[in-house]
């Protein structure tokens, strides 16, 4: 059998037309099945990040709270001190109103002046940077006015400059204890 030229292209055409609507059901069907899978693939890879989101966000705000509880005792020991300090300056200050010029009263500010410097020196870790200049300045102060009261020598000026730093440290203290609200 011999086919002529329009049936060879009949043929030709048909079997093209057949392998054309073949393949695009083919291509069809793979994009239904792979967008399928890349949507599965994505709800899987969403749900997995949720789960990691959550368990991070838990583990943050575990040690969140950790930090917040040690730092709030570091606080509280650092307001501690701070307010220790003062009234240790405070009570320096009170030999300053003329007892200085009793031996027993000398040797009581020299006393009480040494447990404050200690005092200092053991808690200066826990002291802000400014408060601790301030509170350098009263102890230094502190040992002129105590080294001019036993040469008998004492100067208005040293218990003033005492006095001044005193007031330095008080205004200092009250911003980081927050109770000095500034318009």
């Amino acid at each position: 059998m011999e086919f002529s030229g329009v049936e060879i292209l009949t043929l030709i055409l048909t079997n093209t037309a057949f392998l054309a609507v073949l393949g695009w059901f083919a291509k069809s069907i793979m994009q239904h099945v792979l967008s399928r899978d890349i949507e599965k693939f994505k709800l899987e890879l969403k749900a997995e990040s949720d789960r990691n989101m959550e368990s991070y966000k838990h583990s943050f705000e575990v040690e969140r709270t950790r930090l917040q509880i040690s730092f709030s005792e570091i606080f509280s020991d650092q307001a501690k001190i701070i307010m220790e300090l003062y009234k240790r300056i405070l009570e320096l200050e009170g030999y300053l109103n003329g007892c200085l010029d009793i031996q027993t009263q000398r040797q009581e500010f020299q006393s009480k002046l040494g447990e404050l410097k200690e005092f200092y020196h053991l808690k200066r870790i826990l002291i802000p940077e400014k408060l601790d200049a301030y509170v350098y300045e009263a102890v230094n102060q502190g040992f002129v006015v105590w080294g001019e009261s036993c040469n008998e020598d004492r100067s208005d000026i040293s218990e003033k400059s005492f006095r001044e730093v005193k007031e330095q440290c008080l205004r200092e203290i009250r911003l980081l204890l927050s109770v000095n609200i500034q318009n």
